[in-house]
């Protein structure tokens, strides 16, 4: 049972946490094998997956992994299961090892994987099945190794052990060039095969993913593939935690707000660990990161412009720098934090590259603004206006909509031309677009999907460029994240 903490004691626990100061966390290499009953209470893991595409749980054998029913006609119903630390995935690189022992059941269509890469196109995975094992690589390539000794003559109602290596090859300034994957599988009570069964030298390996899956296309009942332990050792990337809650860059005051006015509950954007219940550990996380500026793992752009000079604005997120166009005015003391970027509202702006497609899943764009007139926008791409405002009054509106028919802007009642700083943001949680402005939901609807594109940014201007929508007034702090913040 949870302990329930008074106003008084929470004070005193935040108190505490702060005079212990902060602490680095190593990266993670853990060992597994579900004794604790229970995949979502972060010890030493906690294990997420799709449900619409099967069942995860644990049983007294080990975690069990049940995909979905389908058709015989149809390809095999895969389940991945990702393994997370502090709410975000446990990540690997070069030079890695993953072990597990797993039973992939009696269907004789069933598959078992321990899966290494970031992106689909570019990860691979151990395939178990019962006719032998193999590498299959995300964009459709495999390796089968019939030739390998005892491939195929594994009971698939037997356990396998099976470890995956993937070591880094690097050029001679230590870059990496490519990626040696090798596999080994044995039966429990065997030695571990010295030499490796397949190896692949590939560029497509990405480092960062790993996760553990099964599949089947049996069209009743399939059986379920059971882990009985996953072990990870050698390098590892720290997982870096989401506590950033407002996606400010900073963790102060505001974030300590959103976690107290949740707590105890279960509420998935404040709960950093991940284990249903906003709590003591949650706010010890919190704390290790007070009043300093956070690496948010979902940022994939920040535009700070705090610059002084020149025609570049960086982004301290990425890659994607952007050029000023026009003849913006850098003022280094004007902005609302740090310098901001001052726009004439005739023809300056900012072009960068493509950041996201709305389209693929959750997001937020969030800046602060001072100025501007009614019809002018903030931010925008080449197919829709994402933050502008009404050309009859100023309220802050957003034209990105959904495919088809139903393609309304969203728009508030709210004036953000008034000449104060105000910060200004559209959410995507998958389900509903918001807006916000000043840390306030002013404007809110739902819709099944939005209009994808991955077209470069314009900042300050609108999608055509067009006359009337160039921003007159300050920009700064301009930020997209690959997560629904509320700010």
């Amino acid at each position: 049972m949870k302990t329930q903490l008074t106003p008084r004691c929470l004070l005193r626990v935040i108190l505490c946490i702060l005079a212990l100061g902060c602490c680095a966390r190593a990266g993670e290499i853990f060992f597994d094998d579900f004794s604790d009953g229970d995949i979502q209470d972060d010890t030493p893991v906690t294990w997420r997956w799709d449900a619409s595409r099967g069942q995860c749980a644990v049983t007294p054998e080990g975690l069990q992994l049940r995909p979905s029913q389908t058709r015989p006609t149809m390809p095999a119903s895969w389940l991945n299961v990702a393994a997370q630390k502090n709410g975000t995935d446990v990540k690997v690189t070069g030079n890695v090892s993953i072990r597990a022992q797993l039973n992939i059941g009696r269907g004789r269509d069933a598959r078992g994987s321990v899966g290494l890469g970031s992106e689909p196109s570019s990860s691979y995975g151990l395939i178990i099945a019962a006719e032998g094992f193999f590498f299959a690589r995300g964009d459709g390539y495999w390796i089968p190794s019939w030739s390998v000794p005892r491939n195929g003559i594994y009971d698939p109602q037997e356990d396998v052990i099976i470890q995956v290596d993937a070591i880094d090859i690097t050029d001679a300034e230590g870059r990496r060039i490519s990626s040696r994957i090798e596999a080994r599988v044995w039966m429990p009570g065997e030695e571990m095969p010295i030499e490796p069964q397949i190896v692949v030298t590939d560029d497509k390996y990405a480092n960062l993913g790993f996760g553990i899956g099964a599949a089947t296309n049996e069209p009743s009942s399939p059986s379920p593939t059971i882990f009985r332990w996953v072990k990870v050792t050698g390098s590892g990337v720290e997982s870096e935690p989401i506590v950033d809650f407002n996606g400010d860059g900073t963790v102060d005051m505001k974030d300590l707000l959103k976690m107290i006015n949740n707590w105890n509950q279960d509420e998935p954007s404040v709960d950093i660990n991940g284990d249903g219940t906003v709590d003591e550990n949650d706010l010890e996380i919190l704390m290790e990161h007070w009043d300093q500026n956070v690496d948010d793992p979902t940022l994939l752009a920040h535009w700070a412009l705090d610059e002084t000079e020149g025609v570049v604005a960086y982004d301290s997120a990425g890659t994607n720098n952007a050029v000023l166009s026009g003849n913006p005015v850098w003022q280094p003391t004007e902005g609302q934090l740090n310098g901001a970027l001052e726009l004439d509202g005739i023809d300056d702006c900012i072009i960068a590259g493509p950041v996201l497609n709305p389209a693929e899943g959750p997001f937020s764009v969030l800046a602060w603004v001072k100025g501007g007139a009614a019809g002018q926008v903030v931010i925008s791409e080449l197919s829709s206006n994402w933050l502008c405002t009404d050309p009859s009054n100023g309220e802050l509106t957003t034209e990105l909509a959904c495919q088809g028919r139903s393609t309304l802007p969203l728009l508030s009642q709210t004036v953000i031309t008034d000449g104060e700083w105000h910060r200004i943001g559209l959410v995507w949680d998958g389900s509903n677009r918001t807006l916000y402005i000043d840390g306030v939901i002013v404007a809110q609807d739902t819709r099944d999907t939005l209009k994808g594109s991955y077209n470069g940014l314009y900042i300050g201007t609108g999608k055509a460029m067009e006359a009337g929508t160039f921003w007159s007034g300050l920009i700064d702090e301009v930020r997209i994240s690959k997560r629904a913040v509320s700010p």
